[in-house]
């Protein structure tokens, strides 16, 4: 129990504790990714814990049950996050997710919207990053220039975002794009659900890896076979070679990447899928 708990919050708090200490690594200990910020080891880790809290039914404390949450109250979702900072685990990479995009989503979004995005946020199936920044406009959103126009069934965005943390990493973006310039700067902004370009990079990325590398192999000739230090550059062309297939793999095959792209980008129809 900690000062200030009532007899409700100082249960849960035993109980969050017992179950942190029984699953997830201690700070500097073993395992430990609380202080990592990039890099796919620690996506990784990031969403292999996600979907511990979802499972356990940590995950989404405060959020209402039928979006896949606990319907407990915000002060227990807080004292969950402080027990769990004391651990060597981060969820830093759903911040955006689970606090922005999520929140928005429940309020204002269609049920179809609910439906498709709220649960993998929970799950950790779905990273999102907030394109808000811009050049001229950082902490004063409200000067935003980037603008959105209707263009057939969607919308044709023109302008620059920055300041994207994880982006690299992201299925989706929450973007912010002046919709009428004729209204007040505070009013005529419109909030988008952006997530194809990912799988565009991430198909992009892979063909670019397998054709230098195969490029890389037939200039090394024989030389292709060796490794370490019996191979020039500590084996570095030979390291990209074998690790090139499994971009093809990892943030999903290239076959989810082309369903992804025709689906969402394209709105051709949707794969059969087992009713599960």
């Amino acid at each position: 129990m900690e000062f200030g708990d009532n007899a409700e919050e100082a249960a849960f708090r035993r109980s969050a504790r017992t179950w942190l200490e029984l699953t997830a690594p201690s700070r500097r200990g073993p395992g430990d990714f609380s202080e990592g910020t990039t890099g796919r080891q620690f996506v990784a880790a990031c969403r292999q814990w996600q979907r511990k809290l979802y499972e356990a039914h940590w995950a989404g404390i405060a959020w209402p049950r039928k979006y896949g949450g606990q319907g407990r109250t915000l002060a227990l979702d807080l004292v969950f996050q402080e027990e769990q900072s004391r651990f060597g685990v981060s969820t830093a990479l759903f911040n955006v997710a689970i606090g922005m995009a999520g929140p928005t989503i429940m309020e204002h979004g269609t049920d179809g919207q609910r439906t498709e995005y709220l649960r993998p946020m929970l799950r950790g199936d779905h990273v999102w990053c907030q394109l808000f920044s811009e050049p001229g406009a950082g902490s004063d959103l409200a000067g935003i220039t980037t603008r959105a126009e209707r263009s057939g069934r969607g919308w044709r965005i023109t302008g620059h975002k920055l300041w994207t943390s994880h982006a690299n990493h992201a299925d989706f973006g929450i973007l912010l794009a002046r919709t009428d310039a004729n209204r007040p700067r505070h009013a005529g902004i419109t909030y988008f659900l952006l997530g194809p370009l990912p799988s565009l990079v991430n198909l992009l990325f892979a063909a670019h890896l397998r054709s230098t590398g195969d490029f890389a192999l037939s200039l090394l000739g024989p030389g292709g076979m060796l490794a370490d230090g019996d191979a020039g550059g500590s084996g570095s062309w030979q390291q990209h070679v074998l690790t090139a297939p499994c971009v093809r793999i990892a943030s999903g095959t290239d076959e989810i990447q082309r369903n992804i792209v025709g689906e969402r980008a394209l709105g051709l129809p949707r794969e059969p899928r087992a009713n599960v």
